[in-house]
């Protein structure tokens, strides 16, 4: 089974590190603010324990999904919720052996959505503000068909996309049911999305890759059309997280193929009119990617993900927007190897939320950062 640590491409083995130091405890979050800090969040399985998506809703009120391997084997669906003074697993269905959630957005406290996986089908989760129920969602591979980002703008105007087979998939939800929803295949051969953001009924994007080239795609209210998007390398560039602004200032991350070798951060913003690539750190000489992009305004964006100085070593990377300049601000690392795959900003405030996965020396162990 593909799932999304899994993604088909040459630019690094992200888990293939060396599980050999002993495990570390992760602290309480600490009672100051100014920097990032980790937060204890639970691991239920004794093998792996992986996030890879968040969505902030208040203060007292945030969302990450995943997936844990269970005693006896298989893979759960992994929901934890904040409740403003701890992270706490919520109950959430499990559908055969293999269930993966990557993504997670909410429209409120009683209107959240999850998707993923479940052995090669679509997996779509609604919270009701009282458990988590599976709702039906469309499946046009009928064998391989995943789901790995979506957006919520409203109670009948929720989008999700992935991939089936070797094509975009792209679905939504009117208030009543899920549908597929034409979209573009410019490769006709390897086309993913991954990423979504929505911010009306009639804007939209997705991004992901095609070949081995980005891909953007937008929706304006009647269809879904590609839009050109920079390339700095001609073998490798792609993109995996995407949040909107406005109307006019769209980001996306992801990373490409290094000249000077490895691959370095890819970070795009759309002004309106087009897309234009944007400056941003690689500290890792080895590799650098971004999985992950939450903006608030259009001076306060955050962009996470990993960074190795070595083949051996991955840390992780978290970028801030200031409105002028991407730059790196240090965030925790707390086991041998470590990384961040989404971010969250709680509306309102200048507090934000990274969740991703560590190793423990022999096991992955859930990840969770806070930004105050």
């Amino acid at each position: 089974m593909r799932h999304w640590r899994a993604v088909p491409c040459s630019l690094v083995l992200i888990w293939a590190i060396t599980l050999s130091s002993p495990g570390l405890l992760i602290a309480q979050a600490q009672t100051t603010c100014g920097g990032w800090h980790v937060v204890s969040s639970p691991s239920p399985g004794p093998a792996a324990n992986d996030l890879y998506g968040t969505a902030a809703i208040a203060s007292n009120d945030a969302w990450t999904v995943g997936e844990y391997g269970p005693p006896g084997g298989g893979v759960n669906t992994l929901t934890e919720h904040w409740d403003g003074s701890q992270w706490s697993v919520i109950p959430s269905p499990t559908v055969g052996e293999g269930n993966y959630l990557y993504g997670v957005s909410a429209v409120s406290s009683r209107d959240v959505w999850a998707v993923g996986v479940r052995n090669a089908y679509t997996l779509i989760e609604h919270w009701d503000g009282v458990q988590w129920s599976v709702i039906p969602s469309p499946n046009p591979d009928q064998n391989d068909d995943y789901l790995y980002s979506v957006s919520a703008i409203s109670s009948s105007d929720v989008w999700a996309v992935g991939v089936r087979g070797a094509y975009t998939l792209i679905e939504h939800w009117d208030g009543v049911q899920w549908s597929v929803i034409p979209s573009p295949n410019p490769d006709q051969a390897v086309d993913y999305l991954y990423g979504v953001s929505a911010l009306s009924n009639m804007n939209v994007w997705a991004v992901g890759i095609r070949g081995a080239v980005s891909l953007v795609e937008h929706w304006d209210g009647v269809q879904w059309s590609v839009i050109p998007s920079p390339n700095p390398s001609s073998s490798l560039d792609y993109l995996y997280g995407v949040a909107a602004v406005s109307n006019h200032e769209v980001w996306t991350v992801g990373n490409y193929s290094s000249r000077k070798g490895g691959t370095a951060t890819l970070i795009e913003e759309w002004n309106g009119t087009t897309w234009q690539r944007i400056p941003s750190p690689s500290p890792g000489t080895f590799a650098n990617i971004l999985y992950g992009v939450a903006a608030l305004s259009s001076s306060n964006a955050w962009a996470v993900g990993e960074y190795l100085p070595t083949p051996s070593a991955a840390y992780t990377l978290t970028e801030h927007w200031n409105g002028k300049a991407w730059k790196v601000v240090p965030s925790p690392s707390p086991g041998p190897s470590h990384l961040l795959r989404s971010v969250a900003q709680v509306p309102g405030t200048s507090q934000a939320w990274a969740v991703g996965f560590y190793s423990n020396g022999s096991a992955s162990q859930t990840l969770v950062e806070a930004y105050c």
